[in-house]
């Protein structure tokens, strides 16, 4: 059985009654895991998978059990109540339907999380849902906190104007800079020993807090020497899709450390790349 564990320090119950604050509280006391528990980190990279028995989230299953599953996707990030719950969880989903992936979002209340009855550190996300059911799971669109009105401050100059797009999309490209994550189980390849790596084209792009953005169409070479990255970002059921260009030096390729699956990292959110001209090559 596999499991995709990172190494985040933030705890999440599974239970849905909010914390509440008091004046009696002992800040002073120690906050002892149980077997209930675990890190929102080892979601993110967890597989989701579809199953016809309907599971109770807790129960047990033996070794094995997730090869009569089907694997629909791949957890990319959570959505955070203010109340500090899990509301849902994100994930990109598409190779299982035979469609272009793309990220979704599905209540947590609707996800089973399952044990391995010989190891219960080893944890299984589970849904009860049909293949019809899910490919009617509209595409999610991230919302950021920056967008709403409540969240801005206002200009202390009325004369002090915001950069136009275009402006702080070239602002964005010319401060990117390769980004310097770390993943459990995969390893940074330099540029020289990318030139020689099978599936760099077709490989998927993430941003820095390990979002699904796009997939690398096709890389650009001068000589020995890798130059740029054409990406393509956004559409919808694999239409639509952007192709922009990034050079290597703004790009980070980390790979399953047996040598087997990449990962490319981008300093640049999907709507910077959206933002970018077309790759006209």
């Amino acid at each position: 059985m596999k499991r995709f564990l990172t190494t985040t320090a933030l705890a999440l119950t599974m239970g849905t009654a909010a914390i509440a604050q008091s004046e009696s509280y002992d800040w002073s006391s120690t906050i002892e895991h149980s077997a209930d528990q675990f890190y929102g980190s080892d979601l993110i990279g967890m597989r989701i998978y579809r199953a016809e028995q309907d599971y109770t989230t807790g129960d047990t299953i033996t070794d094995g059990t997730e090869g009569e599953w089907d694997d629909i996707g791949e957890v990319n990030d959570l959505v955070i109540n203010t109340d500090g719950q899990v509301d849902s969880v994100i994930l990109g989903i598409g190779g299982f339907l035979g469609i272009g992936e793309r990220d979704v979002a599905i209540k947590m209340s609707e996800i089973r999380v399952l044990t391995d009855q010989d190891d219960p550190d080893d944890r299984f996300l589970v849904v009860s849902a049909s293949r019809a059911d899910l490919e009617t799971v509209p595409a999610y669109e991230r919302h950021s906190m920056m967008d709403d009105d409540s969240m801005k401050a206002a200009p202390d100059d009325a004369t002090d104007s915001a950069m136009t797009k275009d402006e702080s999309t070239i602002a964005a490209m010319e401060n990117a800079m390769r980004p310097n994550m770390e993943r459990e189980g995969y390893n940074t390849v330099d540029m020289v020993s990318a030139t020689s790596l099978d599936g760099l084209e077709g490989a998927p792009v993430y941003d820095v807090n390990d979002a699904h953005i796009g997939e690398i169409s096709h890389v650009l070479i001068d000589g020995d020497t890798l130059t740029d990255a054409v990406i393509d970002v956004g559409g919808f059921l694999g239409m639509g899709e952007k192709p922009v260009a990034l050079s290597f030096e703004q790009l980070q390729v980390l790979q399953n450390s047996n040598g087997g699956d990449l990962r490319v990292y981008v300093d640049m959110s999907e709507e910077e790349l959206e933002a970018m001209p077309d790759y006209e090559g």
